[in-house]
């Protein structure tokens, strides 16, 4: 389900019942007090291999969606580990990580209190990422276009 860029990035879950998995961020990184920083976090999604996976795992009565359909119902949701959330907050609140989002995941941090500067470590479990159903498509706005751009690119010209 991901494409690992950084072996020191490789996701992880903290426990059986975990609802997310973690992920690692790729770089040493301080984040001084009121400052903002994206993070790389070594991993690509490979959304053809999370659905084949999800099929595989399917109880077999139940209706399925096309591939088509599966990108249009899904979207990732990617949120900073809760342990981190004492002075450090995702921009944004939570980022939202479409299906046709092909690279690199990155979340963007704010420090809000820490007066020596946030440490973030090279490995270190920064965020966690689900899988989420939406219906959005229901809401009657369709359009053809495809993604043309990376991180924060969608609706850029």
């Amino acid at each position: 389900m991901f494409e690992i860029i950084d072996e020191k990035c490789t996701p992880s879950r903290g426990s059986k019942y975990s609802a997310c998995v973690d992920l690692r961020s790729r770089e040493d990184v301080v984040i001084d007090i009121g400052s903002t920083v994206l993070i790389p976090l070594g991993v690509k999604l490979d959304m053809e291999e999370l659905y084949l996976n999800w099929y595989r795992n399917t109880d077999q009565n139940r209706n399925r969606p096309s591939w088509s359909n599966f990108k249009l119902s899904h979207y990732f949701q990617l949120m900073l580990r809760s342990s981190l959330s004492k002075h450090l907050v995702i921009t944004g609140g939570v980022g939202v990580i479409d299906c046709d989002y092909e690279g690199e995941i990155m979340i963007r941090v704010h420090n809000l209190t820490s007066m020596k500067g946030a440490k973030i470590d090279k490995g270190q479990r920064i965020a966690q990422i689900t899988l989420m159903e939406h219906k959005s498509y229901l809401m009657g706005y369709e359009t053809d276009e495809i993604r043309d751009g990376g991180f924060g690119s969608t609706g850029s010209k």
